[in-house]
């Protein structure tokens, strides 16, 4: 709050980090938002890109898409499949290739060993936010998550790259 920080738009962004990952989260139901976040994306290889919604009637819009981009679980959905996990079962069909959660849910840890396994026995990736502590991070990539979110990813820089390699 109060460091007026400019925002990229996503066509800048995209054009001036064509290489980057993104993990894109739609806030808005508007088809035409979508439409427009489509357009953008058009070039950028599927591999590179995520999208998410929190709420299920977007996650739904974006399913109804088609777009060939990977896919976040919506709120809905993943409480489905921590739900399965906590039973010891595979996790519920999913269309995308991840879930994105908080470490801990009221109190609850839902990153946890047990978790991680049912998810990645299921084919999907657990990518966990807002760690910003390089120590947590390194715990949580050696317990086996597959990405982190950060607001301060220079922060975690060393820690991730001492990881890829």
């Amino acid at each position: 709050v109060g460091r007026q920080v400019a925002m990229m738009r996503l066509a800048d962004l995209v054009a001036a980090f064509p290489r980057t990952s993104l993990n894109i989260e739609l806030k808005v139901g508007d088809p035409r938002l979508l439409a427009g976040v489509l357009h953008i994306l058009r070039d950028v290889p599927p591999q590179q890109v995520v999208l998410a919604a929190e709420h299920d009637a977007i996650m739904a819009q974006i399913e109804a898409a088609q777009a060939p981009f990977g896919l976040s679980m919506a709120r809905g959905q993943l409480h489905r499949a921590v739900r399965q996990a906590f039973f010891g079962r595979p996790p519920c069909a999913f269309a995308g290739r991840a879930m994105q959660i908080p470490p801990r849910h009221r109190g609850l840890p839902l990153a946890g060993r047990r978790l991680l396994e049912r998810m990645h026995a299921g084919g999907l990736e657990v990518h966990l936010w807002v760690i910003d502590d390089p120590k947590r991070a390194q715990r949580y990539l050696s317990r086996g998550v597959d990405g982190i979110m950060s607001d301060d990813p220079g922060a975690l820089l060393e820690v991730v790259h001492a990881y890829r390699s």
